[in-house]
């Protein structure tokens, strides 16, 4: 639970772009934590974790996102993929997004809203509980993504499944294989009609199946562009040892381009996928403003719109 609490943390720390050796201070920390710890309670491990600098907030988050019934005993991400190689595949070491949102309204407005809006179309969350006190304290509220993960090439394609998927959540719940999105409220100091909503959920589920995928990829296309740059090169008057080595150099610089190319596109499906839970966040302040106007919150909208790119865009 450290390791996890102390990973949002840096992840929030690099989102705020805070100097580099605190991050390198939270890694050290999280990489250090003892494997001894695993016959604590929960609960002293979470106050161990507090006092030795993880914020309440990361600690909640990482108790959230276990399974229910689970313990961080054994929990484990069970990827069978090391975070070196998960990094040096997928070209960044994040392993949560998280996004906030101020909402010009009282946190029980927003509440009221909030509850209403992520539980309908087009975003269709279920509530699965709420973790620590009443969400208006500081609680964490766990909602879950329905429908099935088919994965983004599957649903793309039109496989087994493909019609039962929310298109909204193509790269949340699709690409990165979020299973849970966790909510925060926060009333701002000093102006009680603000409230910034955070929004956080845990990518390390899809971690394996894209670092396979990027693994496939580069290993299919450079057998493929081996093996035809091979039969060009035996059919041409080359000798057979100077054809061998070429095709091997091309497909080994056709895997390795694969490879580049998916290090740049998964961090593109996080910065999607942002974009996709600023939309429903969005739409928690809409409703606010639509209470305000009409004295009633509004009903469910229409499917969105998918951007040609992937991305959530389009109008309700």
């Amino acid at each position: 639970m450290w390791r996890r609490a102390a990973q949002l943390q840096a992840d929030a720390l690099r989102r705020l772009e805070v100097e580099h050796s605190a991050r390198a201070r939270l890694a050290a920390d999280a990489e250090g934590a003892d494997e001894a710890t695993r016959g604590y309670a929960v609960r002293d491990v979470a106050s161990a974790a507090v006092e030795a600098g993880i914020s309440e907030q990361y600690v909640a988050l990482a108790l959230a996102e276990l399974p229910p019934g689970a313990t961080p005993a054994v929990a484990g991400d069970g990827t069978g993929i090391t975070e070196r190689q998960a990094t040096l595949f997928l070209g960044t070491d994040a392993r949560s997004l998280a996004v906030s949102h101020v909402v010009p309204a009282s946190p029980a407005r927003t509440l009221r809203a909030l509850g209403r809006v992520l539980q309908q179309a087009p975003f269709e969350l279920r509530l699965q509980e709420a973790v620590g006190p009443h969400p208006l304290d500081g609680g964490v509220i766990v909602f879950a993504f329905t429908g099935p993960v088919i994965g983004v090439m599957s649903a793309s394609g039109g496989g087994s499944g493909a019609g039962n998927v929310n298109p909204y959540w193509m790269q949340t719940q699709q690409a990165l294989e979020a299973r849970r999105l966790h909510v925060t409220l926060r009333a701002l100091p000093g102006t009680p009609e603000r409230t910034e909503v955070t929004a956080t959920c845990d990518v390390r589920p899809g971690v394996r199946r894209n670092v396979r995928v990027s693994q496939w990829l580069g290993g299919g296309l450079g057998a493929g562009t081996g093996a035809f740059a091979g039969g060009v090169l035996a059919s041409s008057a080359v000798v057979a040892s100077v054809a061998a080595v070429g095709a091997v150099a091309v497909g080994l610089a056709a895997a390795g381009a694969s490879l580049w190319v998916y290090r740049l596109a998964y961090p593109g499906m996080m910065r999607k996928a942002q974009r996709e839970i600023h939309g429903a966040l969005e739409a928690v302040a809409a409703a606010v403003q639509s209470e305000v106007v009409f004295g009633a919150l509004p009903g469910p909208g229409r499917q969105r719109r998918i951007d040609p790119d992937g991305g959530a865009g389009g109008a309700y």
